[in-house]
């Protein structure tokens, strides 16, 4: 069961711990796929593409063991685990979108 903490965002807080946030994996494919897009309409773009390869190489360590791709790993008895929404088809779908347009820009940038 959750609970609706809009109007007590203070009670919310008071549970948080500096630097141990949830961390989401559906925003560095996203990322990637973004540069990607930049660097294949302006391949002289060279930052562009560093960016779409260094997002996408967080989004692939982000994968569990097992090559899912989960919504977010959060912090359980002192270590990172991924949460029940695992996989995330959304993340997936970006992954696999990010992994074509990395081979479109490799092509490209050779």
């Amino acid at each position: 069961m959750s609970s609706n903490f809009s109007d007590r965002l203070d009670f919310r807080d008071a549970f948080l711990q500096p630097i141990y946030e949830a961390q989401w994996c559906i925003f560095d494919p996203l990322l990637s796929i973004i540069y990607g897009q930049r660097f294949l309409a302006d391949p002289t773009d060279k930052g562009s593409f560093t960016r779409q390869i260094h997002y996408f190489n967080r989004s692939l360590v982000q994968a569990t063991a097992d090559g899912q791709c989960p919504e977010l790993y959060f912090l359980k008895q002192e270590r990172y685990v991924p949460n029940a929404h695992t996989p995330l088809a959304w993340t997936q779908a970006n992954q696999a979108l990010a992994l074509h347009l990395v081979k479109k820009s490799v092509e490209v940038s050779r």
